[in-house]
């Protein structure tokens, strides 16, 4: 339990030192922002100052008369007709007008329903006052026992059942003064005489009253006002932390680095967990201050917000939702790798949660959504701040007495703030669970995906705890001639694999396999180095999940030191350590930070002290002493993978796994990590996993070879070299022109295989003879007379030994297939072309990402939708309304009565609506029966008590009914009940009855709805329209990310047409999401029949919006230049018009209180500057536009009759507009100016207008980087005249033929074609940044059809020369010439002849290869005739046939890198510049890409290569530059610069296991003594010798090393090999760094030359 808290300790201690790092957002986000809102919340209240007032007695209301009714009524200005008219109606209405004392003209039967609505509406217009309409429609015939009739009233009927306010009027205000219930009571009496002409009891005038009601707190509306303001407060908050906060493990999640946690022994829940309770724990100092100023923070005579609650509860409440909102986050969020994309789904979810609480209205509904704010907290932050401010109406706040009590009469019992803490912990454990099931079956791009059902799979047991036990797993390998035989004893096994398997369903419902390990036994020894090879796909990286535990096995068994890991998960933890792909560090903590942390996660039982001395020492292994304390952004490349490897090795791990250790890297940084990986050699059992065969070569002691699942080979590499050599020797010769190969065999004596031979270089193959050393010194004196300038000998490579294992047909190019010829368009047809292929580009990216597509079109419509949601909450209904007992199911009554027949029949018409009638005891009045349910239960009393009545006497009846003063339907439910109950009683038939039901009048109830609010429909229209509007930005700014828009432009395609394109399609697909809104909003308007958009309207409307979407559309544009991230665009598109809004609405609300001029001048110049943004714009125009459209529909709405009325008693809008008959031809104008304060519409319609020409300038001059060009001109220094002093003689060559050339070209005519070898030239070359000069003024050329090396370091300038050349950076002096066309003056002329294949893969993820090359293939102007065959021959050439249908996102890394360079090549641009074409990629794949890049230098092509692989360099490049420290230090072909700066000689030692140590010492002290050399690689069965002197003979060597041999047993195998390139391009990177007294100009100084023959590498 101690090692387990402590671990948790430590984890809650890295948690924060992360939210430390970003203080500011810790503290000013996090706990800054949200108090100011409640302080914003605080003033609110304060403006209100609604002190509730408590009601300390019964409430009694009185009764009710029918004749005092009927006088509230203005009878004689009430018209009634009624259809169908026959004997039984008229009779009825006879009766009825008698009771209301109306005139027989003021009752008239109709033909019909509509009949009866028309006649109304004309009676209601011709009237000289302003009346009261009813409509009665008969459904029952005279012979049936139930009456039904309908009444149609000019007055709107309630659309809720309930009035939240407590002890309401409300029924009373909508029923008393209206003549529906006189209507009803003479209808019902009517019938009741009708049917029953001789009663045989008398019966008094029906009365009504209202139910008493206890002593209680009225609470003034605005109370409720302050609650809401808090809630919607409280949920910003929340949304605001809730983003933030999930962001932490969400960007563990994207670096991995939960996955590395993971193989040292640390489970993910206990790191959620973790940061759950670091959130919950942080979220106290911000819920501390804004609960004290809840409860405490108000002036002296102003009482809080929470005046009697507890704040501890509330606190408790508040901080259990937190944890839910941060649980709810991680859940959401956990189903995205990247961050942004769970923060931006978060976001929009979170968002679109708070919308619908809004529109949660009702008792049902409303419990419905209480039980789903377990999945969504929303929805119950809502309800707790609801019943924080009931509970405070009460005078009683939430306490621990009421903590289980619901506050409000109307609410659900789960609505209580207990019941609501334990949905919130419900809802904290359900979503923390689903965050861990998510991560186990989407883990992101590390980890290993688990089954969705794998929580029900049993574990797969292993009863084999002992290597003893393993005799029943034979190693299958001991006896195939591909795998070394290691002598039984001679080393020890730290890792032992039998029989391992492992097999993926890929489809559940397919029970799709793949076999990933096919049965693999290997041993991996201790104190050696394994080198696992293979390609992608093969096993290596599903072995190396399973070593570290990241997976299980299906078959097998694994043993690490003894142990088996199936048994024994604890070995893993406690033994290995894995040193991942890709830089897997905590971003927010320093380096001693991040070992301290996985040191005490492996050495939990070391002290503290113990630690921090095993990182002392362990810096200093890695040469980090002086980055302690560095964050990884502070730190290089190889710095990092440095730390990387300290993480694995800290906690004594004995067993590293180290994947792909330097991918990425350079050579000079690749040295630094192999040393200090060969300096652990001696003491772990280390697995590295690599693509790089150099690399595998100089560590690996033994190389294991995977392919399909499977071990192909194991062995020492000099074994597999002389397995697949066949003992053969490879020379590379560099050559004159005139060098015939054939003379080579002549010279040495010895017959020679031609390899490969191409412009400049031939590789050859030569046996492993006896007088091959002679023959190599005959070959060294013969190089001028064989016209060979550089010679370098080496064994076949460990690559050429991979490629033989695993060959595969479908990596072999016939590099002598030819593309072909063709005329490029021009002129006009180019234009169009590639327009067109830009705007064909748009429609398939539509059409392959549908949901940004579809999310632009339907959002807008939501605003819409939404608004129609409020509308039918918030006016009236004109929808069938029954008044009866249906509305109110399971409701009670109570039923008073002195004779029980009445209390009978009562009971029956209850119970006849599934309802519950109780007949009152007779000893107490009902009155005392309702107040003492009241006081014993006011919920049920308010919620379920509707009606009730009492009938006192026995003969003579007066019956009185009970009604609710909250339940809106209750009077006329009411006369209902007690009617039906007299014709039960009268007729003495329980089948008798009358059913009510009540509907607006069409036309009435138009004019009478309330208005939409113009601030709610713009802010709803802005909500939708932002991100909508936003997701325009995906397409220009993903291009813009990942490099594919550069190399759109550099085909020679006009801008212009990207961004015609561009604007079209999304204009087109803007004005179609238009049409659907204003098709949305018509239907909505005539189905609620607003009458806002007529023809004017819509075309106002529809001019707004087209001209918002014509200036946003550039001003999305523009943000794809800043080039952030794709989420953190869109959100910000997404929240900076909300923000603005808000800021707008404030300086609204102060520019209505401030009066001060200097304010007023401030206003003014604010509202004009945020004109500038098209949102505010459109925001301020569709603000005036809607306060005038409301006004000029209601004045349409409004009758004649009604207008006149109006205008004589008082003035109305309407009266000066001439409105007859619903049309005004003096409409309000839309273009004027309504107040001064907020511009008008025709101000917003002329900004928008402006603004598309403002931005595309912008863009514009952003595309011709005018901006860039005017700061490198005011930049731009005098270029001064550099010394020639230690300049190498070939680069100052190439520098005088530069600047001849260049000479030449200035010198043509203007029409006269320049002719010359030299393709591309390249003169002077500076950038500066700042004071810091990048670049120092470099010379060279590049031959037609010459691939041309550009090398160097990282910070050695390259990576800055490559932007330049690409016209990606603007330089700052200097000139680059393709063909005859200078970059500064024919920028497009000189791009368009160059193809370009960046670092990073430059591609669309949704399209595939087909969709890529028929883009470029149009851009670069090639025919449309041509096109298809000539996309097919790329295909083919570059083997994308088997992938070219899918999307390139689910390309390996070699496909990915065919495809760009097969974009690059597309067009046979003159020149093509490749930055490392294959990093990343298997051998396999990048000798394909090889061989593909020699055909197109075949055809002529020029290429300039930049790599991190000198193999690479070698085989491809006829000549190449090495940059140090801006400058160009050498400049040639490869073997002639290895032999002019001495690289020397390799001698590798191949050992037998059982040598002793006098053997090596012999051995050592032999050649140390012969020659001039430096020991650079020992282990038990090898040395590596580096002879550091050019001059020594291979005679001398082979004379040396074959005398050994024959004296010294232990030797197995020798050979003698030229150095590498790499190791002359280690030798230029390491002298500006390790000399201390010379100043190199970029060249080799004579101190340098010594200190090479004084030290290797």
């Amino acid at each position: 339990m101690g090692e387990a808290t402590k671990i948790f300790f430590l984890l809650l201690n890295k948690n924060f030192l992360v939210r430390k790092k970003h203080w500011v957002q810790s503290i000013f986000v996090q706990i800054i922002i949200p108090i100011l809102l409640f302080l914003i919340g605080e003033n609110i209240q304060l403006m209100i100052d609604s002190t509730p007032t408590r009601i300390p007695y019964n409430s009694y209301y009185e009764i009710r008369t029918q004749s005092n009714l009927l006088k509230d009524v203005s009878i004689s200005g009430t018209f009634i007709k009624y259809t169908p008219q026959n004997n039984f109606t008229k009779k009825l209405m006879e009766a009825t007008r008698n009771c209301l004392k109306l005139k027989d003209s003021d009752v008239v039967g109709s033909k019909d329903e509509d009949s009866l609505i028309a006649e109304l509406q004309r009676d209601f217009s011709t009237s000289d006052v302003a009346p009261q309409c009813v409509g009665v429609i008969f459904n029952s015939q005279e012979n049936s026992t139930r009456l039904k009739y309908k009444l149609r009233v000019s007055s709107l009927m309630p659309s809720e059942l309930f009035d939240s306010q407590e002890n309401s009027d409300l029924a009373n205000i909508q029923f008393l003064k209206a003549p529906l219930i006189q209507v009803q009571m003479c209808l019902d009496q009517a019938y009741i005489d009708y049917v029953v002409p001789n009663p045989k009891f008398n019966r008094s005038e029906l009365t009504i009253q209202q139910m008493p009601y206890p002593p209680y707190i009225k609470v003034d509306k605005d109370a409720v006002i302050t609650g809401d303001t808090f809630a919607e407060l409280a949920r910003l908050v929340f949304l605001i932390i809730l983003c933030i906060e999930i962001s932490f493990p969400a960007n563990e999640k994207y670096i991995g680095i939960n996955i590395l946690m993971s193989v040292n022994g640390l489970k993910t829940s206990i790191n959620m967990l973790s940061w759950l309770i670091s959130g919950a724990l942080y979220s106290t100092t911000y819920l501390l201050p804004i609960v004290v100023l809840l409860k405490h923070f108000m002036p002296p005579r102003v009482k809080p917000f929470l005046l009697y609650g507890n704040a501890f509860i509330v606190w408790i409440a508040l901080f259990l939702h937190t944890c839910h909102v941060i649980a709810f986050g991680y859940h959401i969020s956990s189903y995205f790798w990247k961050p942004s994309h769970g923060i931006f789904m978060t976001f929009m979810v979170t968002t679109l949660m708070n919308i619908l609480a809004v529109f949660v209205h009702g008792y049902t509904i409303e419990r419905f959504f209480l039980y789903a704010g377990i999945l969504s907290p929303n929805f119950i932050l809502k309800k707790i701040f609801a019943e924080l401010t009931d509970s405070e109406s009460k005078l009683t706040g939430i306490n621990w007495f009421n903590l289980f009590k619901t506050s409000s009469t109307t609410g659900a019992p789960e609505g209580s703030i207990g019941v609501l803490m334990i949905f919130s912990i419900i809802g904290i454990i359900f979503h923390f669970y689903m965050t861990l099931y998510v991560y186990n079956v989407r883990p992101g791009k590390y980890g290993i995906q688990r089954s969705p059902f794998y929580c029900f799979q049993r574990k797969r047991l292993n009863k084999i705890d002992n290597e003893e036990d393993l005799d029943g797993f034979n190693n299958t390998n001991v006896d195939r001639k591909e795998f070394e035989v290691v002598p039984k004893g001679s080393l020890v096994s730290g890792i032992k694999i039998r029989e391992l398997k492992k097999v993926y369903t890929t489809d559940w419902f397919r029970n799709t396999k793949v076999h990933a390990l096919k049965g693999i036994s290997l041993d991996f020894y201790k104190s050696q180095i394994t080198a696992l090879l293979g390609h992608n796909g093969a096993g290596k990286t599903t072995m190396m999940s399973i070593l570290s535990g990241l997976t299980d096995s299906s078959e097998g068994v694994i043993f690490i030191n003894g142990q088996n890991i199936s048994t024994n998960p604890k070995v893993i933890s406690n033994n290995i350590g894995l040193c991942p792909q890709e830089n897997m560090v905590f971003p927010d903590l320093n380096v001693h930070q991040q070992l301290m942390f996985f040191g005490t996660l492996k050495g939990k039982t070391k002290s503290k002290a113990q630690l921090r001395e095993e990182v002392k020492i362990l810096l200093a292994k890695v040469n980090l002493t002086d980055k302690k304390y560095a964050f990884p952004n502070q730190l290089s490349g190889g710095q990092k993978r440095r730390l990387c490897l300290a993480m694995a090795v800290i906690g004594d791990a004995n067993v590293l796994i180290l994947d792909e250790p330097t991918s990425g890297m350079d050579a000079e940084s690749k040295r630094e990590v192999w040393d200090i990986i060969l300096k652990m050699r001696g003491e772990k059992t280390i697995i590295i996993s690599t693509h790089d065969m150099e690399e595998a070569d100089i560590l690996g002691d033994r190389i294991s070879i995977m392919h399909s699942g499977n071990v192909k080979c194991y062995g020492t590499s000099m074994f597999l070299k002389n397995l697949y050599g066949n003992g053969q020797i490879e020379i590379t010769l560099s050559t004159e022109q005139w060098f015939d190969v054939r003379n080579v065999s002549n010279e040495i004596g010895i017959i020679v295989e031609v390899l490969n031979q191409n412009d400049g270089k031939t590789v050859l193959t030569v046996p492993r003879v006896n007088k091959l050393p002679q023959a190599l010194d005959k070959l060294e004196a013969s190089k001028k007379k064989l016209g060979i300038t550089g010679i370098s000998v080496s064994m076949i490579t460990l690559e050429q030994v991979f490629l033989q294992v695993t060959r595969e047909n479908s990596d072999v190019v016939d590099s002598s297939d030819s593309i072909g010829s063709f005329k490029k368009s021009q002129g006009f047809a180019f234009y169009i072309q590639t327009f067109m292929a830009f705007l064909v580009k748009k429609i398939i990216f539509a059409r392959k990402n549908p949901w940004n597509f579809l999310i632009s079109l339907i959002l807008p419509c939501l605003a819409a939708v939404l608004i129609l949601l409020d509308h039918g909450v918030s006016s009236g209904s004109n929808k069938f309304t029954p008044l009866t007992l249906d509305n109110y199911q399971h409701s009670t009554a109570f039923v008073y009565a002195e004779n029980d027949t009445f209390s009978s029949k009562y009971k029956d018409t209850i119970e006849y609506y599934r309802s519950n009638a109780i007949i009152a005891p007779r000893n107490i009045s009902l009155t005392d029966t309702l107040l003492m349910l009241a006081n014993n239960d006011l919920s049920t009393y308010r919620n379920k008590l509707i009606v009730s009545a009492e009938f006192n006497g026995t003969n003579n009846i007066s019956a009185n009914g009970f009604y609710s003063g909250s339940a809106l339907l209750s009077i006329p439910i009411t006369i209902n009940c007690i009617t039906n109950t007299l014709l039960k009683a009268l007729t003495e038939d329980s089948s008798y009855g009358i059913e009510t039901s009540a509907q607006s009048l069409p036309d009435i109830d138009k004019l009478k709805q309330p208005p939409m609010l113009n601030t709610d429909v713009t802010l709803s229209m802005i909500v939708f329209l932002a991100p909508a509007i936003a997701m325009y930005v995906t397409q220009p700014l993903t291009e813009s990310l990942s490099g594919i828009k550069q190399l759109q432009l550099m085909t020679g395609a006009p801008t212009l047409m990207y961004w015609a394109a561009t604007f079209l399609f999304d204009l087109i697909q803007y004005i179609v999401s238009v049409l659907l809104l204003l098709a949305t909003f018509i239907f909505i308007d005539k189905t609620l029949g607003t009458e806002y958009y007529h023809l004017e309207e819509i075309g106002i409307f529809v001019g707004l919006l087209l001209l918002f979407g014509i200036s946003v559309l550039p001003f999305v544009y523009l943000t794809s230049f800043l080039k952030k991230t794709l989420n953190s665009t869109i959100i910000a598109l997404c929240v900076a018009p909300l923000v603005l809004t808000a800021v707008e609405l404030i300086l609204f609300a102060f520019s209505m209180e401030v009066k001060h001029d200097a304010f007023k001048i401030f206003r003014k110049i604010q509202s004009n500057l945020f004109l500038l943004i098209p949102h505010v714009s459109f925001i301020y125009g569709h603000l005036s536009f809607h306060n005038s459209l409301i006004q000029n529909a209601r004045c349409r709405r409004m009758p004649n009759k009604l207008l006149e009325v109006s205008c004589i008693n008082g003035f109305d809008p309407c009266c000066g507009m001439d409105c007859f008959n619903g049309v005004c031809k003096k409409p309000m104008s839309y273009f004027d100016d309504l107040f001064d304060i907020l511009p008008s519409l025709r101000k917003s319609m002329a900004y928008l207008t402006c603004l598309p020409v403002i931005f595309f300038t912008v863009i514009a001059l952003l595309e011709m980087k005018i901006f860039a060009e005017l700061t490198a001109m005011f930049r731009r220094r005098k270029t001064n005249k550099s010394s020639i002093i230690g300049i190498d003689e070939m680069v100052l060559k190439e520098k005088s033929i530069v600047f001849e050339e260049i000479s030449k070209l200035m010198r043509k005519q203007k029409n006269q074609i320049y002719q010359s070898e030299n393709i591309f030239l390249v003169q002077e070359l500076e950038k500066y940044y700042g004071n810091f000069q990048a670049v120092k003024g470099i010379n060279f050329r590049v031959k037609e059809g010459e691939c041309f090396g550009l090398l160097g370091v990282n910070g050695a300038g390259k990576s800055t020369t490559f932007r330049m050349l690409t016209g990606a950076s603007i330089k700052t002096n200097g000139s680059m010439y393709l063909k005859d066309n200078n970059i500064s003056t024919e920028r497009i002329k000189y791009l368009m002849q160059m193809g370009y294949c960046p670092q990073q893969d430059a591609i669309i993820d949704t399209f595939n290869s087909w969709d890529h090359l028929y883009l470029f293939a149009k851009l670069r102007g090639i025919p449309s005739s041509q096109i298809d065959s000539i996309v097919k021959k790329w295909i083919l050439k570059l083997n994308l046939t088997a992938c070219a249908n899918q999307p390139s996102v689910t390309y390996s890394g070699g496909n990915k890198r065919r495809l760009n360079i097969a974009m690059a090549l597309m067009g046979n641009p003159p020149l093509v510049l490749l930055d490392e074409p294959t990093t990343g990629v298997d051998p396999a794949a990048r000798r394909s890409l090889w061989n593909t890049l020699k055909s197109c230098q075949n055809i002529g092509q020029s290429i300039i290569l930049t790599s991190h692989s000198m193999e690479e360099c070698e085989v491809l490049c006829n000549r190449l530059v090495i940059m140090v420290g801006g400058k160009i230090v050498c400049i040639g072909a490869s073997q002639e610069l290895k032999q002019r700066f001495g690289a020397g000689y390799n001698i590798h030692i191949k050992l037998l296991p059982d040598h002793n140590n006098s053997d090596i010492e012999t051995i050592k002290l032999k050649l140390e003594s012969n020659f001039p050399c430096k020991l650079t690689d020992e282990n038990n069965g090898f040395l590596g010798y580096h002879i550091t002197d050019p001059d020594v003979t291979w005679t001398a060597m082979y004379t040396v090393m074959n005398e050994l041999k024959n004296n010294i047993d232990c030797i197995e195998d020798f050979v003698v090999l030229s150095s590498t390139l790499e190791q002359l391009f280690i030798q230029f990177a390491r002298a500006p760094t390790e000399t201390s007294d010379c100043q190199l100009n970029g060249v080799v100084s004579e101190s340098w030359k010594q200190y090479n023959n004084e030290s290797a590498f």
